[in-house]
């Protein structure tokens, strides 16, 4: 897509496509999605603790991995690896040959919720901290912390590292009953 990077997308239709597995155990729960260059999808399984790889031609799961825990969230670090976060670490998956082969895993001394991929750096939430991290897993800085927030209840975090003016906007938004906090 060209122009503008405010430009709204408006969505014409939906298509239901199953990402259920036979070897899932539970119902699912899409924590994540990211989409590849190649045009195939993958999802975040958090309940069933899984990454699933999606061709949203064939409109059907094509293969997938058992990660070593319930995933959160992902983001796309080149054309074809994610990170993904899991319970205390970032987990990298390569897309290879048409098959998620997992890597190298960052053990990291917080919870990890959420992670976003700009100019080399990891920003993870873990519910009450957002921390910049480098690749190799180095911590760089807590850019903020808010430890009044309650980690137990329903929480949700979304953010897009975006380059304005050279710095980068997080959107960090929490969600309890009827309220939604955005810091």
């Amino acid at each position: 897509m060209q122009g503008s990077p405010y430009q709204a997308i408006i969505a014409t239709g939906a298509t239901p496509v199953s990402v259920r597995i036979p070897s899932d155990t539970s119902n699912f729960c899409i924590a994540g999605i990211c989409g590849l260059f190649n045009g195939q999808i993958l999802i975040a399984d958090n309940y069933n603790k899984s990454l699933k790889l999606l061709d949203l031609q064939n409109k059907a799961v094509v293969t997938f991995c058992d990660m070593p825990d319930h995933p959160r969230n992902m983001c796309l670090i080149t054309p074809c690896q994610v990170a993904v976060a899991v319970q205390s670490g970032i987990q990298f998956v390569s897309v290879n040959s048409g098959q998620l082969v997992k890597g190298r895993r960052l053990q990291l001394p917080h919870n990890c919720r959420g992670v976003a991929h700009h100019q080399g750096d990891l920003y993870v939430t873990s519910g009450t901290a957002l921390y910049k991290y480098t690749l190799t897993g180095t911590l760089v800085d807590k850019i903020y912390e808010d430890i009044s927030i309650s980690d137990a209840g329903n929480c949700h975090e979304h953010f897009c590292p975006k380059n304005y003016q050279s710095k980068v906007v997080l959107l960090h938004m929490l969600c309890y009953s009827n309220v939604m906090y955005m810091y």
